[in-house]
């Protein structure tokens, strides 16, 4: 009854939110990520293009029609605790991230029609604020990690009508417990809940996923990857296909409605996995409730006598164009609380505020607040107050 309380409030606090947006764009036929719902950027002038480099003097244009296409990017995360928390000499951490992919479109080049290919570098320099100098046990940026320098992801994918097939390293989060409005966030839970193991950032593992479609509302999918990645490994192993490892097991069954609210589209996730003797389960409900403004619910289990974090529960509200004159720009808020076993610890509660600008077409910003409450589930901690900023340049 406590945690259904706690839902029920979570939801009363963001709702009345939802009616602070006035209607800014048309409506969309099916659920769309934020960014792909913004009205298309002008192209007219430099500053108005997707790229800091360009068109390549019409090189990238080319590659694009025939079937490549490469993007790079660089991300910058800031961060400092200015209230509360553990007693630490550093309150303050940066981190950076560099990104390169290379996509081919294989029938493009007269090979196979609807497949793939996927080729991402990533690298990462810097140190994360969260376990250090907060105790937190919910990261406020999603990039901390150890650093590394690594062939990420090598994938190919084949669409054969209402099935498709993917193969290779890659990050299971990608197509698996996945929201489309929590990605706006920047606080790690909101992309990968406390309670889940899956092969994701910055552990990419190799495995297989398929995809169907049998009918048009309802999508099915399934997954296998190596239980123990390493991604410091540049080529990350081939555990997976070996006997004498614990596989992850992952399925998730995705339900596509337009009727739910206002007859507006949404989105309905729920899934499960198997690791080893580990499972849980989720859910997450994505859904437009206004022109432009997207909310969500996330819900996440686990055994509480196998996991020290058993029970997660989130909710959000992003709203695009709320400034007349800035129909780009994100408000995202959203709520995070994560339980630990109280054999071991209370629990933790996240909010977290943040506004998306987008300075240029290749060049955004978004600076983040953030209030820990009971930092690590562990009531001698002080609750933290954390401020960020998030700079993002499309190369």
């Amino acid at each position: 009854m406590q945690h259904y309380l706690h839902n029920r409030l979570l939801l009363s606090t963001l709702m009345p939110l939802v009616g602070l947006a006035a209607p800014r764009m048309a409506r969309a036929q099916s659920i769309p990520p934020l960014r792909q719902s913004m009205p298309p950027k002008r192209e007219d002038g430099y500053l108005e293009g997707s790229y800091l480099t360009a068109t390549w003097g019409g090189a990238r244009s080319w590659l694009e029609e025939h079937g490549v296409d490469i993007q790079g990017s660089y991300t910058a995360d800031a961060f400092a605790r200015v209230a509360g928390g553990p007693d630490t000499d550093r309150p303050y951490s940066y981190l950076g991230s560099s990104d390169a992919s290379v996509d081919v479109d294989t029938g493009a080049l007269g090979a196979w029609q609807g497949g793939t290919l996927e080729l991402r570098f990533k690298e990462l320099h810097g140190e994360g604020v969260t376990e250090e100098h907060l105790g937190g046990l919910q990261p406020v940026s999603n990039l901390e990690a150890d650093r590394y320098v690594t062939l990420a992801e090598y994938w190919y994918r084949q669409e054969l009508g209402v099935l498709a097939l993917k193969v290779g390293r890659q990050e299971a989060n990608v197509d698996f417990a996945a929201s489309d409005y929590a990605g706006t966030l920047l606080n790690a839970s909101f992309g990968v809940f406390p309670t889940l193991e899956l092969s994701t950032y910055p552990d990419w593992a190799l495995g297989a996923a398929a995809f169907a479609t049998p009918v048009e509302p309802l999508t099915l999918q399934v997954g296998v990857f190596d239980g123990e990645p390493d991604g410091k490994k540049p080529l990350g192993g081939t555990r997976v296909f070996s006997a004498d490892t614990e596989r992850l097991y992952v399925g998730e069954l995705q339900l596509h409605s337009e009727p739910i609210f206002a007859g507006l589209p949404g989105t309905l996730r729920l899934g499960g996995f198997r690791h080893g003797e580990s499972y849980g389960g989720y859910a997450i409900l994505d859904h437009e409730v206004w022109d432009s403004v997207g909310v969500f619910l996330q819900l996440g289990v686990a055994p509480q006598d196998q996991n020290e974090t058993w029970l997660y529960s989130g909710a959000g509200i992003a709203v695009t164009g709320l400034l007349p004159s800035r129909g780009d720009d994100v408000l995202s808020l959203g709520v995070a609380r994560v339980q630990v076993s109280p054999e071991v610890r209370d629990a933790e509660t996240v909010v977290e505020l943040d506004y998306e600008a987008l300075v240029t077409g290749f060049f955004s910003v978004k600076p983040s607040l953030q209030y820990i409450d009971n930092p690590g589930g562990q009531r001698q901690i002080p609750s933290a107050l954390v401020t960020g900023l998030r700079a993002v340049i499309t190369l």
